[in-house]
């Protein structure tokens, strides 16, 4: 598991945007989903979110931008997707739609970021797509969660792969912007969860 110690100007500008995505998201009505944000009347979930998704750019090497009102877009470059937890045995919670009801397609990769309560710290067990959480779990239901797919950390794919998937769609992005052509995203190559190979 890869850990970072986020920077003061990290948590000052994690609390700035925190407290910015509150006000936005408050001053709009904007649904808070089923899960912990949907209790809590100030910024704090947000600014947790935010030091995770933070940390979690340092980790895989990419820079975070804070995207305020631009829900259809993911926490890091605009590709992957970050959900953070508070406790050490937390898994990762995959929702097969996004707030603004958009299914969100099976090839997109979502990370676990763990911090716990007061900590500067935080960690990385893996990560998941869509697409491999539905193959593998149920559907989650619960009164206190929105539906997911639950993923174990044992189960999780090695950082490693996801650094590899990145540095092959920030390629052909890159390419795309000079010669325009349609084309599938990149998937990892033999992707390995952390326990070893990919089984079945």
């Amino acid at each position: 598991m890869e850990s970072v110690v986020l920077t003061d100007r990290e948590v000052a500008l994690a609390f700035a945007a925190g407290e910015r995505r509150f006000a936005w998201s408050h001053g709009r009505g904007w649904d808070p989903g089923l899960g912990p944000a949907r209790t809590c009347k100030d910024a704090r979930h947000h600014i947790h979110g935010i030091m995770c998704e933070i940390g979690a750019g340092r980790i895989l090497g990419i820079e975070w931008k804070e995207n305020l009102g631009r829900f259809w877009e993911r926490d890091l470059a605009g590709l992957i997707e970050v959900r953070s937890g508070r406790e050490w045995h937390h898994g990762l919670p995959i929702n097969p739609t996004r707030r603004s009801g958009e299914l969100v397609p099976d090839w997109v990769p979502y990370v676990l970021a763990i911090r716990l309560y007061w900590s500067r710290r935080v960690s990385l067990p893996g990560w998941s797509t869509l697409g491999d959480a539905r193959r593998r779990y149920p559907l989650r239901i619960s009164l206190n969660a929105d539906p997911n797919y639950y993923v174990p950390q044992k189960a999780l794919f090695r950082l490693d792969d996801l650094r590899d998937w990145y540095a092959c769609e920030s390629r052909l992005r890159a390419l795309a912007s000079k010669h325009p052509s349609p084309g599938a995203p990149c998937a990892p190559t033999a992707p390995q969860r952390r326990g070893g190979p990919v089984q079945g």
